[in-house]
């Protein structure tokens, strides 16, 4: 290789790299004029409950479609939080209130 061929490459990598260089300070500069960036849209309380309760009536009609409408849904099946149900769902056993763990072991075989 001769010395114009290394030349001829050298500014070649340089004008690469000026349009790397222009490249990242367009980008550091943020977007254009005309150009917005678009964000996440926060909702506000009511439309949030709109979707709750949109949601909740989806859930209910595709476990209607499942089990062929043998479980009817009233208002206390969407009451309170989705934490407090799921406690209150915990503690009832067939057994009866807060023999959840009882139940579990003899189902387990540990108590005879």
């Amino acid at each position: 290789m001769n010395l114009d061929d290394i030349i001829r490459t050298l500014h070649e990598e340089r004008n690469r790299i000026d349009r790397i260089i222009r490249t990242l300070e367009e980008q550091e500069s943020g977007p254009k004029p005309g150009k917005s960036r678009r964000g996440r849209k926060s909702m506000d309380r009511e439309a949030r409950q709109q979707v709750s309760e949109r949601m909740k009536r989806y859930w209910a009609s595709r476990r209607e479609e499942q089990t062929g409408g043998e479980r009817e849904f009233d208002e206390a099946d969407f009451a309170g939080s989705s934490g407090e149900r799921r406690y209150q769902a915990a503690s009832v056993s067939p057994a009866g209130p807060g023999c959840g763990a009882a139940v579990t072991q003899a189902a387990a075989g540990r108590i005879q």
